[in-house]
């Protein structure tokens, strides 16, 4: 089953049920493997559900100049697998901007990142938890076919961006009703 049936079946199945005393809004959060598809799922969801919102946790990135990255000499470019390189405090009053609305036309918040659950107050906030996986194989091909600045895209890959991955995983399915 494709990521984005299995997000319209997880809808579908929650939409009448969920109820929550935080907001009116149903929050799905979609995290996982890097170029594992998640995104294609959210974007796709938001087009299927118009005047939902969908927050990409890529879009608070700090700036590539920004001193707070750790610098990785060697490769000529900065770990951007840390949670350190991402504005989470900016992304939480932006999703708290959104539950605060009221009369939403379709209450549905999608939360796209590859680290989300290492928030606990982003975690604390979801109704449905989904955790893409991929084959270490097909996400480095993926990634080699993207775009990328990096200077060497396998050295960092094989340093930073697999085994930073495997962490979060072992981190994420420990929490209660990640699927």
């Amino acid at each position: 089953m494709s990521a984005r049936r299995l997000l319209l079946l997880a809808l579908v199945c929650v939409e009448a049920s969920v109820t929550t005393t935080v907001s009116d809004w149903l929050v799905v959060c979609v995290s996982g493997v890097t170029c594992g598809g998640k995104s294609t799922a959210t974007r796709s969801i938001r087009l299927k559900f118009p005047g939902s919102v969908l927050l990409r946790q890529d879009d608070y990135y700090l700036a590539d100049d920004d001193p707070r990255h750790e610098q990785l000499p060697e490769l000529g470019w900065r770990n951007r697998e840390l949670m350190t390189s991402i504005d989470m405090t900016r992304m939480r009053n932006d999703i708290q901007l959104v539950l605060n609305r009221k009369n939403a036309t379709m209450p549905l918040l999608l939360l796209d990142g590859f680290q989300l659950y290492y928030d606990h107050h982003v975690t604390s906030l979801c109704h449905i938890k989904l955790f893409f996986l991929l084959s270490k194989d097909a996400c480095k091909g993926r990634r080699r076919k993207r775009n990328r600045r990096i200077p060497d895209i396998d050295r960092y890959f094989e340093g930073y961006v697999w085994p930073a991955y495997l962490r979060y995983r072992e981190a994420a399915v420990c929490r209660p009703h990640v699927t």
